[in-house]
């Protein structure tokens, strides 16, 4: 689901951990763009790391599908 709020554009999934179990997922514009490539169906592995730089901390997050992982973010 593609919305918009005073926040600006938002970016809805419902997805898996492994379980059935079904969990909403707001993307960022990044992975979304990443996740529109796929195929309906097709399964993905989302990896959110924190690292820091300097006195910054920083969000990565990491695609993966079909053997091949992307930074997105």
């Amino acid at each position: 689901m593609v919305g918009q709020s005073r926040y600006g554009d938002y970016f809805l999934y419902a997805v898996k951990n492994g379980t059935d179990t079904e969990y909403s997922f707001f993307a960022p514009a990044e992975v979304n763009e990443q996740i529109k490539t796929l195929r309906k169906g097709e399964r993905f592995e989302i990896t959110k790391l924190l690292s820091r730089k300097e006195l910054r901390l920083l969000l990565v997050m990491m695609l993966k599908y079909k053997r091949r992982i992307l930074k997105v973010l």
